[in-house]
């Protein structure tokens, strides 16, 4: 176990606490436009309800909301200060409904299209992650997509010793074979995982979409005609 997991929930909302004016600072950058872009991918509209968790101060929020126009947006954080700065900050974006929690008790009437969770699971004890994915499960529908994208862990492995200060009160190294443990325990299975670069080579961040694990369905055939493009693309470009 990560000698992090000893942090005080007390400790780690305190330290999320003094984190607003730094993002603040920071805004939208690539990192926000990657994950809108992977999210707008997988197929979320306009009419989606949202569940984020671990908004901060609502910076990836502000681009969900707009890009649920006609939907909702719950948005959670452990920190009471992002939490108040963010409704202050974005009281324009009228569908979101912003919450402190750390999750441990998080409770949901609705179920939600799309849970994400952008850059905090690496910020979210191992040892708490069994009841977090539990969690999202009860505020799952049958079609409910998890994302989920966080460092790469060997990004973090070389910042423990090379530049710790980078690091955040609890910063876990993510194993994609632990992380799927718990998943599908919690009655979640596997769409898609990859390792991809942002800002450093070869590879920096990861990302992972779930989906509710369903009783088995036939396999749909494709068209003669989507076959036979498939056929093409993979003759001339592999």
């Amino acid at each position: 176990m990560d000698a992090t997991n000893s942090k005080s929930k007390e400790e780690i909302e305190s330290y999320y606490d003094q984190y607003v004016q730094r993002q603040s600072q920071v805004g939208v950058n690539a990192r926000h436009r990657s994950i809108i872009s992977f999210l707008k991918k997988q197929g979320m509209g306009s009419g989606h309800r949202v569940l984020e968790v671990g908004c901060g101060i609502g910076t990836l929020t502000s681009l969900i909301a707009k890009q649920v126009s006609n939907g909702s947006v719950v948005a959670c954080d452990i920190s009471p200060d992002s939490i108040e700065f963010a409704q202050k900050f974005w009281s324009k974006a009228t569908n979101v409904h912003w919450q402190v929690t750390d999750m441990s008790d998080f409770i949901s009437d609705q179920a939600f299209d799309f849970i994400v969770l952008p850059d905090v699971l690496e910020h979210i004890p191992v040892d708490q992650h069994p009841q977090l994915f539990q969690t999202l499960r009860t505020a799952s529908h049958d079609h409910t997509l998890v994302v989920a994208h966080f460092p790469h862990p060997k990004g973090t492995e070389w910042s423990r010793v090379h530049r710790p200060e980078k690091l955040q009160i609890v910063d876990q190294c993510l194993r994609a074979d632990e992380l799927m443990v718990n998943a599908y325990a919690a009655g979640f299975i596997l769409n898609s995982f990859e390792s991809y670069s942002l800002w450093e080579e070869p590879y920096d961040y990861q990302r992972f979409v779930l989906s509710v694990n369903r009783p088995a369905e036939g396999q749909r055939v494709k068209s003669k005609l989507r076959r036979f493009f498939t056929e093409k693309r993979l003759t001339y470009f592999g």
